[in-house]
């Protein structure tokens, strides 16, 4: 009784809306070519700037992370001189980015803002770190993602 009752707390029974996601690399002989966020079989590309070593992306409309759904981050980069070109895949765990953001949730981490007549839930952010790689994923519980009220 008391893991069934700890398992509904953990969850998030609605889909996710990823508003952004902010890719920081602190290997500084690796030249990224490029990036994709991938959700199932939707494959999103992250513009790059020159000579940044930071990726930043903004989704308008919201992708869409739901349970069961696969998540990563597709990375093609070269080494200094650019002779040798590597693929990396960083898989995320949806349990894992709904379980974070239930945990908000629950400790009242989420702020809410009045859109018209809807809820926007917004500045809840999942953070992995894979080597040298810092990964941030701006969430929200709902699709209306246009205000952004961080306080």
């Amino acid at each position: 009784m008391v893991d069934s009752l700890h398992a509904s707390e953990s969850t998030v029974s609605y889909p996710l809306h990823i508003s952004g996601i902010t890719v920081n690399f602190n290997k500084p002989k690796t030249n990224i070519e490029s990036a994709e966020v991938r959700i199932g079989k939707l494959h999103s590309p992250i513009a790059l700037e020159a000579g940044n070593r930071s990726l930043q992306r903004r989704f308008s409309p919201p992708m869409v992370l739901s349970q069961g759904d696969t998540f990563s981050l597709h990375i093609q980069s070269t080494k200094w001189l650019g002779m040798k070109t590597k693929h990396r895949d960083i898989t995320f765990n949806p349990d894992d980015v709904f379980r974070a953001y239930s945990a908000s949730e629950r400790r009242g981490e989420i702020r809410v803002a009045l859109i018209g007549s809807e809820f926007n839930l917004t500045c809840v952010e999942y953070t992995k770190i894979h080597g040298k790689i810092n990964i941030v994923i701006d969430l929200s519980g709902s699709a209306t993602t246009e205000v952004r009220i961080c306080v």
